[in-house]
C-alpha cells in the first residue's frame, strides 16, 4: 500500500473537518480548552494547505507565546 505524501495527508485532514473554516474553529475552540500543544501541530496542516492563511499562523504563534508561561 503506497504512503500518503505529507501534502496529501495535510488536504485530507482538513477535509475530514468539513474545511479550513471548521477546521480553524476546532483549533480555536481546542486552544480555548488549553490544548496548546495539539493546536500547534494541528495548525501545521492548515498552514501547509493555505500558506496564506494568516488565522491559522496566529494560532500557532499564541502556541509559542502561551507556552512561555506554562
Amino acid at each position: 500500500m503506497p504512503l500518503l505524501s505529507p501534502k496529501v495527508a495535510d488536504f485530507n485532514m482538513i477535509a475530514l473537518a468539513g474545511g479550513s473554516k471548521p477546521y480553524l474553529q476546532k483549533l480555536q475552540e481546542a486552544y480555548e480548552r488549553g490544548d496548546y500543544v495539539w493546536v500547534a501541530r494541528a495548525a501545521t496542516h492548515l498552514i501547509r494547505t493555505e500558506p496564506d492563511n494568516q488565522d491559522a499562523k496566529d494560532l500557532k504563534k499564541s502556541f509559542f507565546l502561551a507556552a512561555c508561561f506554562l
